[in-house]
C-alpha cells in the first residue's frame, strides 16, 4: 500500500476522521486512478472533487478550446485561457489546487484509437462527454476491460448519474437504447 506523506496527512485529516474511512481508505485513494472524458462544467467539477478528496491520479480527457460561452459553467476555467485547449489548464488549476495528485491531460476526444489504451490505464472510468458517441465507445471500451464506469450526464435541466458495472449491471446502450439528441 502507497503510504501518505506528512503533507498528505495534514491536508486529508478531517476526511481520514470520517468513521469507516481513516488512513486506510485515504492510502487507497492516492493508490487510484480515475479517467475523467468530458472536462468541462459536470468532468471539471468531478475532478476538481477527486482531486481535492487526494485520488492518486487523474487522466483528463477533452479535445477543443475553451469558448467564452464555456465560462458560466467550467469552474476550472479562466477567462485569460479562452482559445486555448481546456484540458491543459484544468490540469494547471488541478495541480495548483493540489500538487500532490498526477495529472495526465489528454488534448483529444474519446475516440475508436485511443479510448482501449485510456480505460487500461485506469481503475476507474468517470464519463462526462458531451455526446453519445464518445460516451459509447467509452461504454464498450470499460465492458471489454471490466472497468467499472460512472455515467453522468447534463443538459439543459436534465442530470443523471449511475454506476455500470462490466458484466454485471446493465450497460450503457441499456439505459439509452434510442438516444437523446442532446445539443
Amino acid at each position: 500500500m502507497i503510504s501518505l506523506t506528512p503533507t498528505e496527512i495534514e491536508r486529508y485529516r478531517r476526511q481520514m476522521m470520517l468513521s469507516n474511512f481513516g488512513e486506510e481508505a485515504q492510502q487507497k485513494l492516492k493508490s487510484s486512478t480515475v479517467l475523467v472524458t468530458g472536462v468541462g462544467g459536470l468532468g471539471g467539477t468531478a475532478a476538481l472533487y477527486l482531486a481535492v478528496a487526494g485520488i492518486g491520479k487523474l487522466i483528463l480527457v477533452r479535445g477543443g478550446e475553451l469558448r467564452l460561452d464555456d465560462m458560466n459553467r467550467q469552474v476550472l476555467m479562466t477567462d485569460d485561457w479562452v482559445g486555448n485547449p481546456r484540458v491543459f489548464k484544468a490540469q494547471e488549476t488541478l495541480l495548483s489546487i493540489n500538487p500532490d495528485v498526477e495529472i495526465e491531460a489528454v488534448n483529444d476526444y474519446v475516440t475508436a484509437d485511443n479510448v482501449d489504451e485510456l480505460v487500461q490505464s485506469a481503475d476507474i472510468a468517470l464519463d462526462c462527454a458531451h455526446n453519445f458517441t464518445e460516451r459509447d465507445l467509452l461504454n464498450a471500451a470499460c465492458v471489454r476491460w471490466r472497468c467499472p464506469m460512472v455515467e453522468a450526464a447534463m443538459n439543459d435541466m436534465e442530470a443523471y448519474l449511475t454506476t455500470i458495472i462490466p458484466h454485471e449491471t446493465g450497460c450503457l446502450s441499456c439505459l439509452f437504447p434510442e438516444k437523446p439528441d442532446w445539443g
